[in-house]
């Protein structure tokens, strides 16, 4: 007899955690969609998410635990049993951490809603070194807007559905994660917002956008810098906001006077009268202009002056924290039951760095991942043995 039930559960394919609705079949998962409840949602999940079928169950993922068998790049394995498996991790973990010591010891995970308990795992170890993909993800965009704001990205929300203006650099939002920021822009564009595309090549974005400005590779910042140029010449920010909220307008003004559209135009390949253009559209629009701070702005050396100069471009608008502009996250709280994110709360904090903490600028949370393998490789500050 076949039992079928639904199950309402949270999407671990990326941090965004969308709520999801799972078919279940003799006790095996058959199908997975958004939760047809949620508001922005109904039902729609991206590609990643509804891939958490094969992430389970594809025939080329392990399905049990393998231990090598034979020399290392022989490609010869054994299954074994779980608890074979993890009495092996403790085994060779313990040596480590006797010989070495409990620093030696580095974990690199995915993100997801259950990243607290690979954090308090590593905690109970004693071991500072936790990593994952962040750092060719989302850093640069997550430092820059703690650098100006005060808060990082995940606290950062975006009122698209009353924007009267959007402009995306790279974020090829049509294409991406993120179901409900896609339906939130289409509401806002419904409205009569406009949308200006900037990236490398044609996208679906691109083709839904009323201006799309094509840029050369690598010179998002350039034309920031021109467009900031431009809004400070023409005193086209809100100027009542600035006084009110921001500091460095002076520095500001100093640091961009070099960079005007022509020379930006040279650099980009955008003309240098569609960066005034645009300076006086988002102008007309404020403060219901929305700069998406990005993604995955973690390419060039110069990503995490990009992203600043995104969010420089929110406060000059006047819509941080305005309808139709960026929202500061207010929360929900817990309440009652504890979320996963306080279980290693309680325990003791680690004494030792992580091994790339003299690394100046250092971010809060993970560490950088290029840093851990220059620690495997030469052993410095300290080695890096599990």
């Amino acid at each position: 007899m076949t039992e079928t039930s639904s199950v309402y559960s949270m999407c671990g394919m990326c941090a965004v955690r969308c709520p999801i609705r799972v078919e279940v079949e003799n006790g095996r998962v058959t199908w997975i969609e958004g939760s047809p409840h949620v508001p922005g949602i109904e039902g729609a999940l991206c590609a990643k998410g509804s891939a958490g079928l094969a992430f389970e169950y594809d025939s080329e993922r392990p399905q049990q635990p393998l231990i090598r068998d034979g020399a290392r790049g022989s490609g010869k394995w054994r299954k074994a049993t779980w608890d074979e498996a993890l009495d092996y991790i403790v085994e060779k973990l313990n040596a480590v951490k006797t010989q070495y010591g409990a620093k030696a010891i580095a974990l690199a995970d995915r993100s997801g809603p259950f990243t607290d308990l690979t954090k308090s795992f590593l905690k109970a170890i004693g071991s500072p070194n936790y990593f994952d993909h962040d750092d060719s993800c989302a850093k640069n965009v997550n430092m820059a807007c703690q650098s100006l704001f005060g808060y990082g990205r995940g606290e950062i929300g975006y009122d698209f559905a009353n924007a009267k203006h959007i402009v995306l650099l790279g974020r090829n939002i049509f294409e991406s994660l993120q179901v409900k920021e896609v339906n939130m822009v289409l509401d806002g564009m419904e409205k009569g917002a406009k949308l200006t595309y900037v990236d490398i090549r044609a996208t679906v974005t691109a083709s839904k956008a009323d201006k799309f400005l094509t840029i050369r590779p690598g010179t998002d910042y350039a034309f920031l810098l021109a467009l900031i140029h431009e809004i400070l010449k023409g005193r086209l920010y809100d100027v009542e906001y600035v006084t009110r909220y921001c500091t460095g307008l002076t520095e500001l003004e100093q640091f961009v006077q070099p960079y005007t559209p022509e020379w930006a135009e040279a650099e980009t390949g955008i003309p240098a009268y569609e960066i005034t253009a645009l300076a006086h559209e988002v102008s007309a629009a404020k403060p219901h202009v929305i700069f998406h701070g990005g993604w995955m702005l973690s390419r060039y050396i110069d990503s995490f002056y990009c992203s600043r100069a995104l969010y420089i471009l929110n406060a000059l608008m006047g819509s941080v924290e305005s309808r139709g502009g960026l929202i500061i996250a207010k929360g929900p709280k817990d309440a009652g039951a504890k979320g996963l994110n306080s279980l290693g709360k309680n325990m003791p904090e680690v004494a030792d760095k992580i091994v790339d903490a003299a690394m100046p600028n250092k971010s809060l949370g993970t560490g950088h991942m290029v840093n851990l393998l220059k620690a495997i490789r030469t052993g410095e500050p300290y080695p890096i043995k599990a």
